[in-house]
């Protein structure tokens, strides 16, 4: 009979699957309850549905054989009864199951004596077989079979509905195994990319295979640099005996681990049975069922390392869990080898920074002895344990420029010791320097040392850690035997010096040399290059009667450049006072030498009795002469101790600061201007009241702006510091103590000038200047008694200063200036004499008639003026004109 005729026979027997509840059960109870029923229809003993997987045969259901007990049985396609029934796709039919082949625990064993079996067949597709049996003497024949194909031709769908949602689980599962492995290798991978040394990232790796994996115990094993032997990095879990006994074991076959990194592939060990078969030498292990993987760590063909794990059970390990395990290895290995990579570069780092911190202390501008204990502090504990720089002297002896020591209590010794170097040790420092060879000693007769040294303290301390090996090297530049390098170690201490520590220091020693040299020619230019500087600035305040009078000037970043900032206080024949203080742009002797030029040109200027505005304007047609994209600021002022004003102009400077008496401080609204050099030549003054006890303050940026200090702040900063400041050098001192202390933390780019005038109350006539022991003060009206008045006020003045070898020169001339006075402006004049020093002595005679020229007659002229001017300037030591819009001043100069 065919299948389908058998289907059809099968008569009211197949009753108990025709129930239309039965399939409305999902399918994994359908299958069981349909197998009981079918059981029980056919009298039967066991039933089971087995479904194909791949060329096996696995079983999906059972009744009458507890699943649990046939879970791993697998059936080859093609060999025994169920095999043979799914390979021919035919039921077929067994009286006796004694001679059948056995894939697991056979039929007869369960008891089964007789079998039927049917294909599930869906779609002409053989799905898996339907099996039943009988432990009873039986036989089963065609109506049994019959019965078979109805139950399983209703229930293959069943089955196949069951086999598609069992791939959807099981697909669902990979696919989560897949995305927790992955997750496991990020997170594996940014925990190794924070770790920067080895051990970090060996703990990283144990910790999360433990972790994410479940390994109950991990050994990494990385291989010796010899590439000979593996070398245990880290344990977990790991019998302690075992550890020990592979803590360092040779790179030859016949270990798992071995075996896995001569390879590159993942050995997998399923059970102890297995490993014990395959590796007999780890029956030492225990006999805890475990399985054992072990994943190769390699890049590339370098081998790293090998990681073994042990998993509790006898877990199957399938084709992605080898690649997952496979990447892991590669993650961890290319991580290791980072670190081994990161070692190298940090070693060769931590060389070019020795090197480069070097450097920075050779080319800073720092002085022998400074130079020296900065190199001997970077020195020692990196090369040795030991650090001394000495100099010879003119006289041939030795100074110590820097002693440095692991031990503060040896390197105090040192220094004791250096102020009486034994003879054996000056003696070495000559054939240093003599051979101009550096001297490796790694016996150092210690005994003898010791009792070289006179001091016994000093000599106690050192026998406490004596001296093993040392390094001499010769300091020499440019022919210059400067002094030796020492270097040592002591007992205890670094290892031994050799021959290439002896490379390593030379470069060292000869760079030292050059900036001990460098330093020594540094010092020399410095000063040259400040006397310069300070020769170009006045060196000496004059005397303002009415006023006291401070400057205060700071330089820049040390070294041999000079700063641009100028000030400087002006007498004026008025009567005036011009001060000064200006800012040219750069550093260095060309910065120098314009400021130097600036500041004769001011004084000339305002000697000529230009006033403020006029006065830079003038300056920005020089400045503009002197080098192209040369740019100056600068501010002039006059105060005038009469009128107890100032008038002030600026090019592109900072503003004056004024207190004014009972005030807080201010700063004056000056028309800023633009820098000297623009070409613009038209500035704007600004006049102001300046009463007795106000203080004036003129400043360079230097001292109100910074890299860290905004202009805004640190000129509130400024206004803040002079509040109380009682006079003018209070005033600088306050001012600089606020924005410039001296500390050795500050350092400052740019130069400082400060400028203070603090008026005095004064006596005498509002309209003119306070008479004092240096000046004294006369009105004269515009008529004829005037010389005589003046020739006698001069005579007065000259008499009571001691100044009687100038008398007859003096008055003969002061009569004269005022009988031109008298004769052509024809105003009333003010008669100002003046000690200069103590031999010297300046008259000046101001009218109210500016328009009215000064015009010097000669010898052969026929005119009748003129005279007087001929006169004073062949028999004074210098003269002069002055006109503003109040007058004109005539004065001149004469010394004893």
């Amino acid at each position: 009979m065919t299948p389908s005729e058998m289907t059809e026979s099968a008569g009211p027997r197949d009753a108990p699957w025709r129930d239309p509840g039965l399939f409305s059960l999902p399918s994994d109870r359908l299958l069981d309850e349909l197998l009981a029923r079918l059981a029980r229809a056919m009298d039967a003993d066991v039933a089971q549905f087995l479904i194909v997987e791949g060329d096996q045969l696995r079983v999906l259901a059972s009744v009458g054989v507890p699943i649990d007990q046939i879970a791993t049985l697998r059936v080859p396609i093609g060999r025994g009864f169920a095999g043979t029934v799914a390979a021919t796709g035919s039921p077929a039919a067994l009286a006796d199951t004694s001679s059948l082949e056995t894939f697991g625990a056979s039929w007869a064993e369960e008891g089964v004596r007789a079998l039927v079996g049917v294909p599930l067949v869906v779609g002409g597709r053989v799905l898996g077989v339907c099996v039943v049996g009988s432990r009873g003497d039986r036989r089963f024949g065609d109506d049994d079979i019959a019965l078979l194909l109805a139950a399983t031709e209703k229930a293959a769908w069943a089955v196949e509905n069951g086999l598609l949602l069992a791939a959807e689980a099981h697909s669902r599962s990979d696919a989560q195994a897949a995305a927790q492995r992955l997750a496991a290798l990020q997170r594996l991978t940014a925990a190794l990319a924070d770790a920067h040394d080895t051990g970090g990232m060996v703990d990283l790796i144990v910790e999360e295979v433990t972790s994410t994996l479940g390994a109950v115990r991990v050994m990494l094993s990385l291989l010796d640099p010899s590439g000979e032997s593996l070398r245990s990095a880290r344990t977990f879990g790991v019998q302690e005996r075992f550890a020990d006994s592979y803590a360092d074991y040779p790179l030859r076959p016949g270990l798992p681990a071995v075996d896995a990194l001569l390879t590159g592939e993942v050995v997998v060990l399923h059970d102890v049975a297995e490993r014990d078969a395959r590796y007999p030498e780890l029956q030492v292990m225990d006999d805890d069922e475990h399985a054992l993987v072990c994943v190769p760590l390699c890049v590339g063909e370098r081998r790293i390392g090998v990681l073994a794990l042990s998993f509790p059970g006898a877990p199957r390990f399938g084709a992605a869990d080898i690649r997952f395990l496979a990447a892991l290895g590669d993650q961890c290995a290319h991580a290791l080898d980072r670190s081994r990579l990161v070692a190298i570069e940090r070693a060769a780092r931590e060389q070019l920074e020795l090197l480069a911190e070097a450097g920075r202390i050779f080319s800073a501008p720092l002085d022998v002895r400074l130079t020296s204990l900065q190199f001997a502090r970077l020195v020692v504990g990196r090369i040795g344990d030991a650090v001394s720089v000495h100099l010879r002297e003119p006289d041939g002896s030795y100074g110590l420029a820097a002693a440095e020591h692991v031990d503060p209590r040896q390197a105090r010794a040192a220094r004791l010791l250096s102020a009486d170097l034994p003879a054996m040790v000056r003696a070495g420092y000559d054939h240093v320097l003599d051979s101009a060879t550096p001297v490796l000693t790694t016996d150092i007769p210690t005994e003898v040392f010791l009792a070289s040294v006179d001091d016994a303290e000093v000599r106690d301390v050192l026998a406490e850690l004596p001296v093993r090996t040392n390094i001499l090297l010769p300091l020499i530049a440019g022919g210059h035997a400067l002094g030796v390098l020492s270097v040592s170690t002591v007992d205890g201490g670094h290892p031994p010096l050799t021959s290439d520590d002896v490379d390593r220091l030379e470069e060292l020693a000869g760079r030292l040399a050059l900036a001990l040299d460098g330093a020594r020619l540094l010092r020399q230019q410095t000063e040259i290059a400040h006397t310069l500087q300070r020769s170009l600035l006045p060196s000496a305040l004059p005397h303002v009667p009415g006023a006291e009078v401070a400057v205060r000037y700071l330089p820049g970043a040390e070294g041999v450049d000079v700063g641009g900032d100028f000030y400087d206080v002006i007498p004026l024949p008025s009567g005036r006072v011009g001060l000064a203080v200006g800012d040219v742009m750069g550093r260095g002797v060309r910065a120098a030498a314009v400021m130097g030029q600036l500041r004769a040109a001011v004084r000339a200027y305002s000697l000529e009795g230009h006033q403020p505005a006029a006065l830079l304007a003038r300056l920005d047609r020089l400045v503009g002469t002197l080098e192209e994209g040369l740019l100056v600021t600068a501010l002039y002022a006059e105060w005038d101790p009469g009128r107890d004003t100032v008038v002030c102009a600026s090019a592109g400077h900072l503003p004056p600061l004024v207190r004014l008496p009972g005030h807080e401080p201010m700063y004056v609204e000056v028309e800023p201007g633009v820098p000297l050099g623009v070409g613009v030549q038209s500035y704007v003054e600004t006049d102001m009241s300046l009463p007795p006890g106000s203080l004036w303050l003129a400043f360079t940026d230097g001292l109100v702006e910074g890299p860290e200090l905004p202009v805004e702040h640190g000129m509130g900063r400024l206004a803040a510091a002079v509040r109380s400041s009682v006079n003018a050098m209070d005033a600088c001192e306050d001012a600089l103590r606020e924005l410039r202390p001296l500390t050795n933390a500050r350092r400052y780019d740019d130069d400082t000038a400060l400028l203070a005038l603090v008026t005095h109350p004064t006596t005498g006539m509002p309209s003119a200047p306070p008479t004092s022991d240096t000046r004294h003060v006369l009105e004269l009206p515009a008529d004829l008694s005037s010389p005589s008045r003046a020739r006698a006020f001069v005579l007065h003045s000259l008499e009571t200063w001691g100044l009687d070898p100038l008398i007859d020169t003096a008055t003969l001339l002061t009569s004269e200036l005022v009988t031109n006075g008298v004769r052509h402006a024809g105003t009333g004049m003010r008669l100002m004499v003046s000690r200069i020093g103590e031999r010297g002595v300046r008259i000046a005679v101001t009218d109210h008639a500016p328009t009215v020229g000064v015009r010097i007659g000669r010898s052969d002229d026929e005119a009748e003026g003129g005279r007087g001017l001929f006169l004073v300037e062949h028999m004074s030591s210098g003269w002069g004109s002055v006109a503003d819009d109040a007058g004109k001043t005539v004065w001149f100069e004469l010394h004893a």
